[in-house]
């Protein structure tokens, strides 16, 4: 009989390897992710093309300006560099008709990167979403497995979950805002990423910046948005399914109890390291409390606590007994 903790080892392997199997999707993601880029950077060499002169306000002055302002939103940014420039007497430079032809142009290309941004991920949505359900679906099925298997008893007739009931737990909002992941794709990406991408063009070329510099600017806004958005939405919302797959396998197989398992790293978080090894009712799940994902980022996790001993045989409802059986052995039976 294998004892307790290889049962551990083993339910900690799994859940290893889904944590590696949303990485794998990151990396894809960010792939396509720079096919946006090179689209972008394609109309701003066209922009650069049409509006490459200076304002018209000393260098130095329009950059004192820009240093004051801290917000990265290309409309909140332009309303204070105009309310500075008018203190500061610039008002014909900023009547201008082409300053006036700049800001109109600048408007229009950041309508252009939504427009862009939205054909992208209507495909990306179905894309996660289809990366969502397999990782629920996948955390289900193997801790069903494993709990059978620690059981020494295994069942094909166990709840199966179909795609679209996937698809709608999926989809329900479990954030604190009361979003679901299809709204944060949405948000960070068709407004979020372009409205930024546009405070760096402004910032730019008032201050009269190279081809080159305006360049480096936007790809550095554009990774910076990208690196923080992308693998907080992908560590959380996966992170999430995971997690709830988890917790349906526990209900579906009749465990009473789970144990939280915090991730040791670095930036493992005192909350999150306070609750490791904890065990808690199945009854009491409270996700955000004592369930995880407890924040953003959240890479915990939970194992079943079964008290019982791991068993010695494996049965079927039939009767028929069996030495041992893979996951997708068991798997294919259960179909």
């Amino acid at each position: 009989m294998k004892n307790e903790k290889y049962w551990l080892r083993r339910f900690i392997q799994e859940k290893a390897l889904s944590i590696k199997s949303g990485q794998e999707y990151e990396i894809a993601l960010n792939k396509r992710l720079d096919q946006l880029l090179a689209i972008y950077e394609q109309d701003i060499k066209q922009w650069y093309k049409r509006f490459s002169d200076d304002l018209g306000i000393p260098r130095d002055e329009t950059v004192k300006m820009l240093d004051g302002i801290e917000l990265k939103h290309f409309e909140m940014t332009l309303a204070q560099f105009k309310e500075k420039a008018i203190k500061g007497g610039y008002n014909k430079q900023l009547d201008s008709e082409y300053f006036k032809s700049q800001i109109a142009r600048l408007k229009q290309l950041e309508s252009q990167f939504k427009a862009e941004a939205k054909d992208l991920f209507s495909v990306e949505q179905l894309k996660m979403e289809d990366e969502l359900v397999n990782q629920f679906n996948n955390t289900y099925l193997h801790d069903s497995y494993n709990i059978q298997d620690y059981r020494g008893h295994f069942e094909v007739n166990f709840a199966t979950l179909n795609t679209d009931k996937l698809r709608h737990i999926i989809s329900n909002p479990w954030a604190k805002n009361n979003e679901n992941f299809s709204q944060r794709i949405w948000g960070n990406y068709v407004e979020e990423l372009p409205s930024q991408l546009m405070d760096s063009m402004l910032r730019q070329t008032l201050t009269g910046s190279s081809y080159q510099d305006i360049e480096r600017e936007f790809r550095q806004r554009f990774s910076d948005v990208k690196s923080k958005h992308i693998h907080r939405l992908v560590v959380s919302e996966l992170g999430h399914a995971q997690e709830e797959g988890s917790a349906l396998a526990y209900k579906n197989q009749s465990v009473e109890k789970y144990q939280y398992l915090a991730t040791f790293e670095r930036s493992t978080c005192d909350r999150c390291a306070h609750m490791d090894g904890k065990v808690f009712k199945l009854s009491e799940r409270q996700p955000g409390l004592n369930y995880p994902l407890l924040h953003a980022y959240c890479r915990c996790t939970t194992i079943p606590y079964l008290e019982e001993s791991p068993g010695e045989e494996k049965r079927w409802a039939d009767g028929k007994i069996i030495d041992d059986m893979t996951f997708d052995e068991w798997l294919n039976k259960a179909a």
